[in-house]
């Protein structure tokens, strides 16, 4: 039953707490807002370094007051003799009365032993030690499944805590800052817990060098680093529709160029293109970035030669990569027929094209002949059989390859021969950062996602990251190329995601179950980072002035 009660506190408690609450006999509820109040009533025997941490990275709201004080060593000794007294006095009686002699008394009597011990010789000392924890949601149902969690996880953690039922008034003036507690501290530790209990730690990245990637929900502190200085420069961003994958990207993308790292985006929606027209017409504040679009469809003034040969390339390789591309366009396949004319026409030809291979395969009379025919001289003849005429500087900050026109069909075909030719464009020095959005499209074909998982392990080398961005996580986390291209990953970040996928998910980053929950319950922009075996849920965010360059 709901009433109303008055808080008065002399001092700051006059000031921060309201004059009227509804109180329940189970939670609190004011401004809306509902709590449940919990303290600590025990805890497990050992107890190692940051194993509170814990606490911080659950995903319920959640407060926490830790109360120390010292106590009067004359009355803790004594206190510890009436312990062990009747700890003793009980283990008697049992072994008296024939019953099963209680190791955890044994135990328990060694340990207050060995710690009046230590008090005597001036190596401990005791102190009152106390928890106090607030959990708060915006509903009673939320608030009841927070508590749940928070008693199940507590649990399995040798943990006590008990809800404050029908105190929670004094349990919510005890969080208040003023070093006091409404409610009776009944353990002692020694000094050794509270430094193992103190302070409480949450997982974070923060590296200043590098850029803004969001901030830790938990403790409120940015989450930062330079993607380059680990142990490779690789990215997947996994998200339902609507999740807010773009968004991450573009805000990174910007805070790539503010840096200095060259970025790359092949976009197949055409997500990209203000981001950098914006760019290139204001400048990203003083520093003039330079960005460009092409667009690569039927009608473009852009073209890529996917014969073209680059310093950065042999004849072999380049064969290789022709094969899976021919692979991808025709219904018919002759491997023979292929490796004759491609290896003939890099001996004849200077700059050849597919007009070149079709004019070979059709003099030898090769069934080839036909199914390049379309790629040669028909419907697609303009997006793969013209010159090279795009020029990349070293000084353009962004360039976006819009190739949102093209039909299903040509869009993987177009994203392989771009990304070959970025692959093959690097200096070894400059650092670039590739951005392939809806990355799933290039698992339509096993020859294209083998030069991606290639291309992941070797882009280090040469200076290269990648960020595979896409909503079909399946298809990553289902092959074995896919989770070969995880591997080569240094950061994974998880926006909202399917039920179906979570299974996968968890299998593939060692996901918690709170984890798992809160990629089902994520608003859009909330994610969790992880990046050097650390796990974090974050708040993806732009400022202001960034937000502008996505309008």
């Amino acid at each position: 039953m709901n009433k109303r009660i008055k808080i008065s506190f002399k001092g700051s408690g006059d000031i921060l707490l309201p004059k009227i609450v509804n109180e329940n006999h189970k939670y609190l509820k004011m401004d809306g807002r509902f709590y449940r109040m919990y303290y600590l009533y025990d805890f497990p025997q050992d107890i190692t370094p940051f194993y509170f941490s814990d606490f911080l990275n659950l995903n319920s709201n959640i407060v926490i007051r830790q109360f120390i004080q010292p106590i009067d060593k004359k009355a803790l000794l004594q206190g510890i003799k009436m312990r062990i007294a009747s700890l003793s006095a009980k283990r008697h009686r049992r072994l008296s009365a024939g019953k099963i002699r209680d190791m955890s008394l044994d135990v328990e009597i060694s340990n207050l032993e060995d710690f009046n011990l230590s008090i005597i010789n001036q190596e401990e000392e005791g102190m009152v030690f106390g928890i106090v924890i607030a959990i708060s949601e915006d509903s009673l149902s939320a608030l009841n499944t927070s508590c749940k969690n928070f008693e199940l996880f507590t649990a399995s953690r040798s943990f006590k805590f008990y809800p404050l039922d029908l105190r929670h008034a004094e349990g919510f003036k005890s969080l208040l800052h003023s070093a006091y507690s409404n409610i009776s501290l009944p353990t002692i530790i020694n000094l050794k817990t509270v430094a193992a209990s103190t302070p409480f730690t949450s997982n974070n990245l923060i590296d200043f060098t590098g850029i803004i990637y969001g901030i830790n929900v938990n403790t409120k502190s940015i989450i930062s680093f330079d993607i380059f200085k680990f142990e490779n420069y690789n990215a997947v961003v996994f998200a339902k529709s609507g999740a807010g994958k773009s968004f991450f990207a573009k805000t990174v993308i910007l805070r790539m160029i503010s840096k200095g790292i060259k970025t790359i985006v092949i976009d197949p929606e055409g997500e990209y293109v203000k981001l950098a027209k914006n760019l290139n017409n204001t400048g990203s504040g003083s520093s003039g970035s330079r960005s460009k679009v092409l667009k690569l469809s039927h009608d473009s003034m852009f073209h890529i030669n996917p014969f073209d040969l680059t310093k950065n390339e042999n004849v072999e390789e380049k064969i290789q990569f022709l094969k899976g591309f021919l692979k991808r366009a025709c219904s018919y396949y002759d491997k023979n027929e292929i490796d004759r004319a491609l290896i003939r026409i890099y001996k004849d030809c200077k700059t050849p094209t597919f007009v070149d291979l079709y004019n070979i395969l059709l003099k030898s009379k090769a069934r080839m002949a036909d199914e390049i025919f379309n790629i040669a001289k028909g419907t697609n003849a303009s997006l793969y059989s013209q010159k090279t005429n795009i020029k990349i500087s070293k000084d353009d900050d962004l360039i976006v390859f819009d190739i949102s026109s093209l039909d299903n069909e040509n869009i993987s075909l177009m994203m392989y021969l771009v990304l070959n030719f970025i692959w093959n464009m690097h200096d070894g020095k400059t650092q670039r950062e590739i951005f392939i959005d809806e990355a799933h499209r290039l698992f339509e074909n096993v020859d294209l996602i083998n030069y991606l998982k290639t291309i992941s392990k070797r882009a280090r080398k040469y200076n290269f990251g990648i960020f595979y961005i896409t909503q079909d996580v399946e298809d990553f986390i289902s092959t074995e190329q896919g989770r070969s291209i995880i591997a080569n990953t240094s950061l994974k970040v998880l926006l909202k995601q399917e039920k179906i996928n979570l299974a996968g998910l968890s299998r593939s980053f060692s996901l918690s179950s709170d984890e798992k929950d809160s990629l089902l319950k994520f608003d859009v922009g909330e994610a969790l980072i992880i990046a050097k075996d650390i796990h974090i849920n974050s708040k993806i965010f732009a400022f202001d002035f960034e937000k502008e360059f996505f309008q």
